[in-house]
């Protein structure tokens, strides 16, 4: 758990290994928590985390089209797939804004027009963009000083971590105006 700064998840883990090991109160004895339990304690972590963040992911790439007759960009949708994507060690590290640029850029439908404007408009209302669409406590934020995005909600580091990657983004719906065909093709 070291790995996510978090006592609070940690502590809910060793809870729902108690009780599925079926420790309510102190024993007398010593009682053993086995693997089995704490793959039950997991699910059932997971399991709590994971309507609240998928809620959230639905909600930060939800964007608000102009009356242009060109498809917007979506760049808060493709920092999801770019995220989904990466290794989780890479996610726990943080990624500075030009990698998460050149990341995009390889799968996004209109590649050639994610220009650094783009990317420096997308980190700075990082923050401001989750809490207008009730993403509180936020998830991801943007360190100025060090030119980093960071994922700062250690639940979403254990959801990130124990989700089935794919079925999270399959849920996420695509942004109105891009083809499954145009968010799938340059995966290949």
């Amino acid at each position: 758990m070291k790995r996510f700064d978090s006592v609070g998840v940690f502590q809910e883990l060793c809870k729902e290994c108690c009780l599925a090991a079926d420790v309510v109160e102190t024993a007398k004895t010593k009682c053993e928590i086995s693997q089995g339990h704490l793959e039950a304690a997991k699910k059932k972590k997971l399991a709590d985390y994971s309507s609240r963040h998928i809620r959230s992911l639905e909600a930060f790439v939800q964007q608000e089209t102009k009356s242009s007759d060109e498809v917007p960009l979506y760049i808060r949708y493709y920092f999801i797939k770019v995220l989904f994507a990466l290794p989780f060690e890479k996610v726990v590290q943080g990624f500075r804004r030009k990698e998460l640029q050149d990341a995009i850029k390889e799968v996004h439908h209109r590649h050639e027009d994610v220009r650094a404007s783009d990317m420096g408009y997308f980190v700075k209302t990082l923050v401001s963009n989750q809490i207008k669409n009730d993403i509180i406590p936020p998830i991801f934020d943007y360190d100025q000083s060090t030119s980093s995005i960071k994922v700062i909600d250690s639940t979403f580091y254990f959801f990130l971590r124990n989700c089935n990657k794919k079925e999270v983004l399959e849920d996420i719906p695509l942004p109105s105006g891009i083809k499954e065909s145009d968010a799938t093709e340059r995966l290949r």
